[in-house]
């Protein structure tokens, strides 16, 4: 389901979701006024894909300081290896909505292996989710939809706080990273 708003200074789509949400983006033409192709367009698939399956543009992604030249080299790897979190959940790497979520997330760690100063050194990488095998991006099992405790007529919020994704992120899926606080 989608409709299409067009007017002459700006072009809008509007797509309903698989859960009815509506979400409104620009785009422009595929041509500037002398007929050559415009690099600055917002790619139509992308907006469809994050509209219809609900997927950021951007996640984010904590690991420690220490961690970033292998990440450099060899991207971030699902399981995470010897400085893995947590060892009985699914492998994967896993992708907050926010910056604060992801660093709550490891700073949740069980691994003993990982040296207590690293602790000291978090970094936020932001995630390109357009850089993706979006096939392997799912929600986090491990966290379940919020409910409201005190009120049983109010629906379980559905909201994505964390993601899975089953597979290496490359790093030239890292748009970014900054220093956890």
């Amino acid at each position: 389901m989608g409709y299409l708003i067009d007017s002459s200074k700006s072009k809008q789509i509007m797509i309903e979701n698989k859960k009815g949400k509506t979400k409104k983006r620009n785009y422009s033409n595929n041509y500037s006024n002398n007929g050559k192709r415009n690099d600055c367009m917002i790619k139509l698939k992308n907006i469809l894909t994050e509209i219809l399956d609900d997927v950021p543009h951007i996640l984010f992604h904590a690991t420690f300081k220490a961690l970033l030249p292998l990440i450099k080299k060899e991207g971030i790897v699902a399981g995470g290896g010897k400085y893995r979190n947590f060892v009985d959940v699914e492998k994967g790497v896993y992708l907050g909505y926010s910056p604060d979520y992801a660093g709550s997330m490891i700073e949740a760690s069980e691994n003993e292996n990982i040296p207590e100063e690293w602790f000291d050194d978090i970094v936020i990488l932001t995630i390109d989710t357009s850089k993706l095998d979006l096939n392997k991006l799912d929600r986090d099992p491990n966290v379940l939809p919020q409910e409201d405790e005190y009120d049983d007529e109010i629906p379980p919020d559905d909201t994505v706080y964390s993601y899975i994704y089953r597979g290496n992120i490359p790093f030239n899926a890292i748009i970014d990273f900054t220093k956890y606080d």
